[in-house]
């Protein structure tokens, strides 16, 4: 078989593959969806998600910032699908099409994507001032029973 047609190569322009890809990951159907997830980040924000990555270069994939900070037209269920799609760890990335699928077609389902390294704050912020008051209340008692 051909090295172009080959599922463990790094065919394609560098600013779309999927960041396991770098490291020699076969092509499967969440790689494709990384890819599909670039070109609507790109198409809404005219910014590649981790920037435009250069041929023959060994990218790093910190954080990105959030389609909305571009263009804060985006609803918040494209913007999850956005962050789902190209999201770096792969276990929170769709596995298939049909999945994407599914919340495309269904916007009012899709729940808010958040990525393991964002902060409690921002994603619950309920939460966070709730258990932040239960922790104050009871410093308070102990203080005050002292």
């Amino acid at each position: 078989m051909s090295e172009i047609y080959s599922l463990n190569n790094k065919a394609g322009t560098p600013s779309y593959l999927a960041p396991e890809k770098f490291k020699g990951a076969l092509s499967c159907e969440s790689t494709e969806i990384y890819s599909i997830g670039v070109t609507i980040y790109e198409a809404l924000c005219k910014k590649f998600p981790y920037g435009e990555i250069e041929p023959f270069c060994n990218p790093s994939f910190n954080t990105m910032k959030s389609p909305k900070f571009y263009n804060n037209k985006i609803p918040l269920w494209l913007e999850s699908i956005i962050l789902r799609s190209t999201t770096v760890d792969t276990n929170l990335r769709y596995k298939n099409y049909s999945e994407i699928l599914y919340e495309l077609e269904n916007s009012t389902k899709v729940k808010t994507f958040y990525n393991k390294n964002v902060p409690l704050i921002k994603k619950n912020p309920l939460l966070f001032y709730q258990v932040g008051f239960f922790l104050m209340l009871i410093l308070n008692i102990i203080i005050f029973l002292k």
